[in-house]
């Protein structure tokens, strides 16, 4: 899936929230931030979904982004074994909620709050995962990969024949019900389509693409498309695009 992992992230913090293991509104639970005096402390899981946590973390440097492309050293590098570990130990740059950039490792922050939450181990976690999302959607032929310390990725590296990339957006294009039974919390689709409030962000919600006019860092989605239009985006041409207004929705895997 590459970086379609991501809106996989949101549906499973969206899960917690519903359940109240997890609020957006207040400070991540990342034990790397709780120092007294530490400005990471003031982070909220809502600033990680937004991607709007201010921590130099971006996968694009340059000018106020930030040293960026820190990818390949957390999936391939110096972060590979421990990518949580590696994602919390970097400062910030920004205030959270001031100022947009798209980061796997923030997505891989919050791959680490959803598994210490539901879990102590890999196997509790993917347990958590197949039982509370890919189960009651039918997903059975998607697999997330974990890390040697035992997190799921977050940001990338999900597993999934079309069939099921389409279940995971029907679930979304059903505003989180799939048969009749409410998966996903009231409001948390509209939440992940809502653009999310930097003044250099322009088509990104929580963890989802929003077809909205794209600034630094950004891509058109689909121009002329609807403005409602949101999307699951992967590297290398991997799209579940969802157009609620139409009751469309259309998988494509490049």
């Amino acid at each position: 899936t590459w970086s379609m992992a991501k809106s996989y992230t949101q549906a499973l913090a969206g899960i917690l929230v519903g359940r109240g293991m997890l609020s957006l509104d207040e400070r991540a639970p990342i034990p790397e931030w709780q120092s007294e005096g530490d400005p990471r402390r003031d982070i909220t899981l809502r600033h990680l979904l937004n991607m709007t946590s201010g921590i130099d973390n971006g996968d694009f440097g340059g000018d106020d982004d930030g040293a960026g492309d820190i990818v390949a050293q957390l999936l391939f590098g110096a972060g590979a074994s421990d990518l949580t570990a590696f994602a919390a130990n970097h400062s910030v740059i920004h205030p959270p909620g001031s100022h947009w950039a798209y980061s796997t490792a923030t997505s891989t922050l919050v791959a680490g709050i959803i598994g210490r939450a539901v879990g102590a181990d890999a196997a509790e976690r993917r347990a958590f995962i197949r039982a509370e999302l890919l189960e009651p959607i039918g997903a059975a032929n998607t697999v997330f990969e974990f890390d040697r310390a035992g997190h799921f990725l977050g940001g990338s590296h999900i597993y999934a024949t079309a069939r099921d990339f389409a279940r995971f957006g029907l679930l979304y294009l059903r505003d989180g019900v799939w048969d009749q039974h409410r998966i996903l919390p009231e409001g948390w689709v509209d939440f992940a389509r809502t653009h999310a409030p930097a003044a250099n962000n322009g088509t990104y919600g929580a963890h989802f693409w929003i077809n909205l006019e794209p600034k630094k860092n950004q891509f058109v989605l689909l121009p002329g498309a609807p403005t409602s239009v949101f999307e699951a985006s992967g590297n290398a041409g991997q799209y579940v695009i969802i157009a609620p207004t139409h009751d469309v929705l259309i998988i494509r895997l490049g």
